[in-house]
């Protein structure tokens, strides 16, 4: 039987090719083909022997599967409808099967479902990962809002505290009762609770002043619950007290013949403790 091995190719021992044979066939395939096979623009890019069988393997493993077109710059909507469908965009909006979190309204998943299904052509896939990233995201926004809300909270009364002094507790307690006084149906501190504005430090602030103003009219007998001053509040008020007193020798704090004598003397007192002499 004559020898097929091409010249310079001879087989050893047991009939394997060496190495070097192997790589000299691989990198020379074109020239044990056909010409017009070797050079058909379809072979251009493959450079050796591997690589056209490597490609040859790919594209038998595709016969009678569903082919995808290439995508296209100048689709119109209705092709890229038609080519997102083949790859899992579902047929309405509703079919997206989403996850419902934690503050997640019926109006916001509809919203999302349109969005995901007319504007962005998504796969049921791609949308549940979408959503579920903004969700996610959300959380994390919503929990450092809430921990720097507290955080600032926290601040403010603590100053409130520091402002106020022993008196704190009593000037919220008036405060409030000065807010029912003030607000008789009530639609202020209810404006108030469903703004948020009732946990503000500032807005405590602001209807203790408030309260206050109404304080100091308060007519001999008035039974209301008297509002509190702050220690400085209370420190300066004791101190005019008394250079109003220094000043007139008939005034009511110096001069126990006065009816009012025994009044304006506890309330000098009062204001004085309050301020912390």
């Amino acid at each position: 039987m004559p020898d097929e091995t091409p010249a310079g190719l001879t087989v050893a021992d047991g009939g394997q090719l060496s190495d070097a044979q192997k790589s000299f066939i691989n990198t020379n395939w074109r020239s044990a083909v056909e010409k017009d096979h070797a050079q058909h623009p379809s072979m251009a890019d493959y450079n050796d022997l591997n690589g056209l069988t490597k490609s040859y393997i790919n594209q038998q493993s595709l016969i009678g599967k569903d082919k995808l077109p290439m995508p296209q710059k100048d689709w119109k909507k209705e092709e890229w409808q038609d080519f997102n469908k083949k790859i899992g965009m579902p047929a309405e909006p509703k079919d997206y099967e989403l996850k419902v979190h934690e503050g997640n309204k019926e109006e916001d998943i509809e919203w999302f479902q349109q969005v995901a299904h007319e504007d962005l052509m998504l796969s049921k896939k791609q949308a549940n990962e979408l959503w579920n990233k903004m969700n996610e995201r959300t959380s994390k926004s919503r929990e450092t809002f809430a921990s720097t809300q507290k955080e600032r909270l926290e601040k403010g009364y603590q100053a409130l505290r520091e402002e106020w002094g022993t008196n704190y507790d009593s000037m919220v307690k008036a405060t409030n009762k000065g807010l029912q006084r003030l607000d008789e149906d009530g639609s202020f501190r209810k404006w108030m609770k469903d703004t948020g504005v009732n946990k503000e430090p500032a807005m405590l602030k602001f209807a203790a002043k408030i309260a206050q103003l109404f304080n100091e009219d308060q007519a001999p007998g008035d039974t209301r619950v008297p509002i509190p001053l702050s220690k400085d509040q209370a420190k300066a008020k004791a101190a005019k007290m008394m250079s109003d007193a220094m000043k007139d020798p008939k005034h009511p704090l110096m001069n126990k013949k006065d009816p009012a004598h025994d009044a304006t003397v506890k309330e000098y007192n009062r204001y004085a403790a309050e301020g912390g002499a």
